[in-house]
């Protein structure tokens, strides 16, 4: 994820612009989105060569791989404050999800060998998944990171017009103990959920 020009407040624990306004989460999440869509970009070109047979599967799985792994340490960094504030913990967490994404795409070049998953347009709506993903990885730092700073509760905020039935009702249910809210990324509308988090 490219440098935004925002540094991190440690003590107050949120971003700062170039001109020292404190940034929202939801600013955040919206760099974060940017970072996401530039990513799938990424992926989606990786498919469309693949398709076109100027790579091989096996060279398609090593860059998505690649991918997966910058998506998610990013997603993870920028929910901790960035880098700089990542810890050996972090980044072990990190590779646990990582790990997991690494099973669900051998599972997809799996499909793609024996002909389950045609290369067609739901391939490529498939792979950019993965980039999405980087947002349920971002809030659940976000949220392990509230919970130690001593939140207690959590709401979701909608952002989306065509919200899913998940979300609304997760609007709709207002505070709630942190950690029982359904965690952005697996409702109903998955990795493309646009909604964000708020805590008390």
């Amino acid at each position: 994820m490219a440098d935004p020009g925002f540094r991190y407040n440690a003590k107050a624990y949120s971003y700062v612009d170039e001109r020292g306004r404190f940034l929202s989460r939801t600013q955040v999440r919206d760099v974060l989105d940017n970072a996401l869509a530039n990513n799938g970009r990424v992926v989606r070109d990786l498919t469309q060569q693949l398709q076109q047979g100027r790579i091989s599967l096996a060279d398609w799985q090593t860059g998505m791989a690649r991918e997966i792994k910058n998506v998610h340490l990013y997603s993870a960094a920028a929910a901790r404050g960035g880098w700089a504030q990542m810890t050996p913990s972090d980044y072990t967490r990190a590779g646990q999800r990582i790990e997991a994404q690494f099973i669900y795409l051998r599972g997809f070049a799996e499909d793609i060998a024996n002909g389950k998953q045609p290369l067609n347009g739901r391939a490529l709506e498939r792979a950019a998944m993965y980039s999405e993903a980087g947002r349920n990885t971002f809030h659940h730092v976000e949220r392990q990171e509230m919970e130690v700073r001593g939140m207690t509760e959590e709401r979701s905020i909608l952002h989306a017009q065509d919200s899913c039935e998940g979300c609304l009702e997760q609007a709709e249910a207002e505070w709630q103990p942190i950690g029982e809210a359904v965690p952005v990324g697996e409702r109903d509308c998955l990795t493309k959920c646009r909604c964000t988090m708020d805590y008390r």
